[in-house]
């Protein structure tokens, strides 16, 4: 009988670490949660429901470089859809209301295939605000039960130029089988079609798109992204320079015939100046090839000739922040060099580096207001807030006008 016990629980925990997880930036709860969302929403987003679940790791960025994507894990399904998405709820807020803005899709391959996880390099666009939020990555796998996977992390980002009114332009985090949000669904053997990718979409190996199942799939789901030459290394789909200020993000075109708003399965919580997006969107112009030039780790192609493209300069959008690059970085090795662990997370900083700090994850403010960090194992090290912003408490928050009344 002891030998079954233990061959059950055996096989239990290995079951349990065998599903995908996000390794870099360090997700709440690093890599002990790997298990799908409850399809009934009960710990919808971000997995906050779980017992015992408490905000650790996290890391940095800064608007107009790349932040590095990777994964722990072997059960990658073939693939799937992802999506990376920001939150301004921190951990303590978050709640099924939050409202998460996509900043990057990725169309097939995601996280990986054949059990071999891809790194990607995910930019930070222009219209990301400097401040504290949360980071999410977002899974729809493949082949297998219909989930959605969803890891979180505490995230400061510095140097942004955007505003409000940018940030809210971005697309809604799409979600799909989780019943207590709305009726969408994914199709199994297909990688979903997210209808609002937004601004940077990568479409990986194998590509076989199909938009949404369910009510949501009524008006239309978006053109099908054209895999193209796309091998192993992938493609990023860039949308066209911004004409509005602010570089407000292009998006993708419903097909023909399809018109006017329809429940399109991205998540639009309920509350003051939130509602349902229009589906009207615009097929991003170009489909240029992407590689990066960083030593590791390396990317593997079928053919040279992918493998060796680059892209041309992207366009300075209206408020002055160079738009970013990303793209896929390539396969994890499997057997990386000694004294190589391929993509690592976020490591600790350096002995007397930074300013201690009590707790991990925790957003600190300087003194004077004027500056933030992001508290990682013990050292925070320190970044100017965006201008009209302070610092306060724990958050990043905008300074109030006042107002000037003139007598006549």
């Amino acid at each position: 009988m002891k030998s079954i016990i233990i061959f059950s629980a055996a096989a239990l925990f290995s079951s349990a670490r065998a599903h995908i997880t996000m390794q870099s930036p360090i997700p709440y709860n690093e890599l002990y949660d790997t298990a799908p969302l409850n399809p009934t929403g009960s710990d919808f987003p971000c997995k906050k429901g779980g017992a015992g679940y408490t905000a650790k790791g996290g890391g940095n960025a800064t608007v107009g470089e790349p932040l590095q994507l990777s994964f722990h894990g072997s059960a990658d399904h073939n693939g799937g859809s992802c999506q990376i998405v920001l939150s301004r709820d921190d951990f303590a807020s978050l709640a099924p209301t939050s409202k998460f803005k996509v900043i990057y899709s990725i169309m097939g391959g995601c996280p990986g295939i054949s059990g071999t996880e891809n790194t990607y390099s995910v930019p930070i666009p222009s219209e990301v605000p400097s401040g504290s939020y949360t980071l999410g990555w977002t899974w729809f796998n493949k082949i297998g039960n219909r989930e959605m996977y969803m890891n979180c992390a505490t995230m400061a980002i510095s140097g942004g130029k955007g505003s409000d009114a940018d940030f809210a332009s971005l697309p809604d985090m799409a979600v799909y089988n989780i019943k207590s949000v709305n009726d969408c669904g994914t199709s199994e053997t297909a990688d979903v079609q997210f209808p609002e990718p937004g601004k940077y979409v990568l479409t990986g190996p194998g590509f076989s798109p199909k938009p949404p199942t369910g009510s949501c799939a009524s008006g239309g789901s978006g053109a099908p992204v054209a895999p193209g030459t796309s091998t192993g290394g992938g493609s990023v789909v860039p949308g066209g320079p911004s004409s509005t200020p602010g570089g407000s993000p292009t998006t993708s075109n419903p097909g023909a015939g399809s018109t006017g708003s329809f429940d399109d399965g991205q998540y639009h919580p309920s509350g003051p100046g939130t509602g349902k997006a229009s589906a009207s969107v615009k097929v991003p112009a170009a489909t240029t090839l992407m590689t990066s030039t960083t030593a590791s780790p390396t990317v593997e192609a079928s053919n040279p000739a992918i493998a060796t493209s680059t892209a041309s300069s992207p366009a300075t959008p209206a408020n002055g922040t160079p738009e970013p690059t990303g793209g896929y970085i390539g396969k994890t090795p499997a057997s990386p060099a000694a004294g190589s662990s391929g993509a690592s997370p976020i490591a600790p900083p350096a002995t007397g580096a930074g300013q201690a700090c009590p707790t991990n994850g925790a957003v600190v403010c300087s003194p004077d207001g004027k500056q933030f960090g992001l508290c990682n194992f013990g050292k925070v090290q320190f970044m100017a807030v965006a201008a009209g912003t302070k610092c306060t408490d724990g958050k990043v928050v905008g300074r109030r006008a006042r107002k000037i009344r003139y007598f006549v």
